[in-house]
């Protein structure tokens, strides 16, 4: 089942897809008035057998809502956390100086999530900053210490994250601590540049993961039995069309139920919260964008979309201010 959380006049209102150019207002056709998203994951076992009965029926004429007059807001609208993947992507990886052996995360914070359509502002200042077309979990129930064969019972659906990476902030705020004393030889996970190399090297990621807009998601949540594999999944991403970027789940380091099962030994999953998997790294356009750093956000215009199989479009544009 495709669900999606959008706004009509200001308020939340759940969806399902309709015919065309529409959408079916989930809490006219239960006639819940109160029904929203956050309803919706305390009560998803109960309601989806019968939101799936009545969708099975054609809507009633007062469920109907024209696409074009709704707001589409993310998924998951207040998620205790949202937990990225760090270089899970095979073609990442193979430029490591020590292979991964485990998920590595960082946090984006709740204030980054921005809905399909809404543009992502990127101000000159920030520097290089570039999309990460990704796919994302949405989790349902309260869990810990899962394991790879039961992580994906704690997932609600899947659903689509652009995360918005700048490494002109993330520069501005790392640092080289040069310290006077031998301390990061038994660091194994860094090269060494000589005998006299004493340097530690920090990078914090609140900014240039976590700036206002840098978590576009959405438009719909996919419940996850409508996704038979979510590591075999195609992800493409064009700009104004072209395009520019295009991978698969299957290149993922560290497979869907690996990361979450890892991620859950340290920290509980809430139901609502966001884990997002790796970025595709493929340049499909070599010639005009050879990496994904060259998809400047700061310097270019246009909107990004991104398709993932089985999930749906997201489209956000670039905006300044």
């Amino acid at each position: 089942m495709r669900i999606a959380n959008i706004a009509v006049a200001g308020r939340p209102r759940l969806v399902a897809p309709g015919l065309e150019n529409s959408v079916i207002d989930l809490a006219l056709l239960l006639g819940r008035d109160a029904l929203d998203m956050d309803t919706f994951l305390a009560e998803a076992d109960a309601l989806l057998p019968t939101l799936r009965a009545m969708l099975a029926e054609p809507a009633p004429e007062h469920t109907i809502l024209d696409v074009s007059q709704v707001r589409w807001l993310p998924p998951s609208p207040r998620p205790s956390k949202i937990v990225g993947v760090a270089i899970n992507n095979k073609l990442g990886a193979q430029f490591a100086h020590r292979t991964p052996v485990e998920p590595a995360y960082f946090l984006k914070p709740p204030s980054a999530l921005v809905g399909h359509g809404e543009p992502v502002v990127v101000p000159k200042e920030y520097g290089l900053t570039h999309p990460e077309p990704e796919l994302a979990a949405v989790i349902g129930t309260r869990a810990r210490n899962l394991t790879p064969e039961n992580a994906l019972d704690a997932v609600l659906g899947f659903t689509i994250i652009n995360d918005i990476t700048s490494p002109g902030l993330k520069d501005r705020d790392s640092m080289e601590l040069v310290l006077p004393i031998d301390i990061g030889s038994d660091l194994s996970w860094r090269r060494r540049h000589g005998e006299d190399d004493h340097s530690i090297y920090l990078t914090y990621h609140a900014r240039s993961k976590g700036c206002d807009t840098f978590a576009p998601m959405g438009p719909w949540l996919v419940t996850r039995d409508e996704i038979p594999d979510p590591n075999d999944l195609d992800v493409e991403c064009r700009l104004d069309g072209e395009l520019v970027l295009i991978d698969s789940t299957r290149n993922l380091t560290f497979s869907i139920q690996e990361a979450i099962a890892h991620l859950s030994r340290s920290m509980t999953l809430e139901p609502g919260d966001v884990v997002h998997f790796g970025t595709a790294f493929q340049s499909a356009a070599p010639e005009r964008y050879p990496t994904i750093r060259h998809l400047d956000m700061s310097r270019i215009d246009g909107t990004f979309s991104i398709d993932i199989q089985g999930i749906g479009r997201l489209d956000n544009p670039i905006a300044r201010s």
